[in-house]
This record gives structure tokens, sequence and C-alpha cells, in this order.
């Protein structure tokens, strides 16, 4: 039995790989990890701050221009 499960194993995963990553590549790949974590960043923060100042608004601003109309 173990015999046909490493026969099957040498079957399926060849030894031997006909691709690689150059250098450029692992590059761009670094890149695109990189940008995608700081616009996600930045996203988050955005609407973090939206939600922020949407709850702490000066409400005495409000008040005064209510009363000078």
């Amino acid at each position: 039995m173990k015999l046909l499960a490493v026969a099957i194993a040498a079957f399926f995963f060849p030894t031997t790989a006909h691709a690689y990553f150059d250098p450029g590549t692992g590059s761009i790949l670094i890149q695109i990890v990189v940008g995608a974590m700081a616009t996600a960043a930045v996203f988050w923060r955005r609407i973090k701050l939206s939600i922020v100042s949407w709850f702490s608004r000066d409400k005495s601003k409000e008040n005064r221009k209510d009363a000078a109309q």
C-alpha cells in the first residue's frame, strides 16, 4: 500500500519545475502587496475620520447660526 502511495505521489508531484520567478516579477508582486496595503490604510482612515467628524460636530456653531438669523 505504501509503495502505491509513493508511486502516485511521484506521478502527480514531479521533481522538476519548468517555471520560475525572476527578480522583476518578485518586485512587481511586492509592489502590488505594498500598494494594496497603503490603499486600504488610507481608505479606512478616511472612513474613520468621516465617522468621527460626523459625531463630533461643534453644536455651538450651529446654535450661533440659528440665533443670528
